[in-house]
């Protein structure tokens, strides 16, 4: 159940209130998953889950692409059996899992070098395979440090992995990249 709260309604309020709201992006109107104290807003400001910058492009593009094609998924999803992993997408209607492998799935970070990468890699994708859930990886590493260089290469990566899956059409992965991308200009 949402709040009926509107951006007028928070002038009435103090501006370090501990009480607590759903939050609606104005940019995309997705509600926040759980209510945020109004303190917190304040003090930090609200960083959409689902279209903000602080999140990769490639998905945002595939977060916008499953919701233009009215797919119900679950973003960063943790399974009970997942050994604490996150998974990019679930689609529970197919048991499948979408993952969006970036640059650092293909480079040393300060976390993991490389070859740990690849294994966790492997693990989830036993784990999944295990639980009866296929697993579909879409590279989506660039060199440097500007995906924009690279976006045909995640189109492509996309449209030859899925299309299969959702009959797509190459023009809508076109218009969804700039959709997802409109926000980082």
């Amino acid at each position: 159940k949402r709040n009926n709260l509107t951006y007028m309604d928070t002038y009435k309020l103090a501006p370090y209130s501990t009480k607590k709201f759903y939050v609606k992006c104005l940019d995309c109107g997705e509600f926040s998953d759980k209510k945020i104290r109004l303190g917190q807003l304040t003090y930090s400001g609200y960083s959409c889950k689902s279209c903000s910058n602080t999140i990769s492009l490639p998905n945002r593009f595939m977060r916008n692409l499953l919701k233009e094609l009215n797919i119900d998924f679950i973003a960063e999803w943790c399974p009970s059996w997942g050994e604490g992993k996150f998974y990019d997408f679930y689609i529970p209607s197919l048991e499948l899992i979408i993952e969006m492998d970036g640059g650092f799935h293909n480079n040393d970070t300060k976390y993991y070098s490389a070859i740990e990468t690849k294994f966790i890699d492997r693990r989830k994708d036993f784990l999944a395979n295990k639980h009866k859930i296929k697993v579909i990886r879409i590279e989506c590493s660039y060199k440097g440090s500007d995906i924009y260089k690279n976006e045909k290469d995640v189109i492509n990566n996309t449209y030859n992995k899925l299309y299969d899956v959702f009959n797509l059409n190459y023009d809508l992965l076109e218009t969804i990249m700039d959709l997802s991308r409109d926000k980082d200009k």
